[in-house]
């Protein structure tokens, strides 16, 4: 396993030039961009409807990021965005979810505590072996039947 600072300062470093001229690329004035997030969120709010009981939903965003690959789909007060860097949680755009710093591949919660666990370009990220520990976690903390 890699060692968790070299991980946390070549993520550090990706992020933070996707925030410079790269985040461009990605405004939100561009109608791509715009759709894509539309689509993201109208094709998650289907697939989370059904759900019985949605009121006790408890959702995990791991690899949460700055927060906008789900904008504000979720509600902050069942969300939980959990990501390596801080300032990308700290700089965000999501409202008032809570936010925890920590390594995906070490999530700090007991087992079965989410019933939906959120991954956006988390794996495209990492080296496969990273990867498999990071679905093993998010395995590990999702609740029997969750998704």
């Amino acid at each position: 396993m890699t060692d968790d600072s070299e991980r946390r300062h070549d993520l550090d470093a990706a992020y933070r030039e996707y925030s410079g001229g790269y985040a461009s690329r990605w405004a939100g004035e561009n109608a791509g961009n715009r759709a894509i997030v539309e689509e993201r969120e109208r094709v998650l709010g289907e697939s989370l409807a059904p759900r019985p009981a949605r009121e006790a939903t408890r959702i995990l965003d791991l690899g949460a990021g700055g927060g906008a690959s789900f904008g504000n789909v979720f509600p902050p007060d069942r969300t939980i965005a959990l990501d390596l860097l801080q300032w990308r949680l700290l700089h965000g755009d999501r409202e008032s979810t809570p936010a925890v710093c920590a390594d995906g591949s070490q999530v700090p919660f007991p087992d079965a505590t989410f019933d939906t666990v959120l991954l956006a370009t988390v794996l495209s990220s990492v080296s496969p072996a990273l990867g498999r520990e990071i679905l093993t976690e998010a395995a590990r903390v999702l609740a029997p039947g969750g998704q």
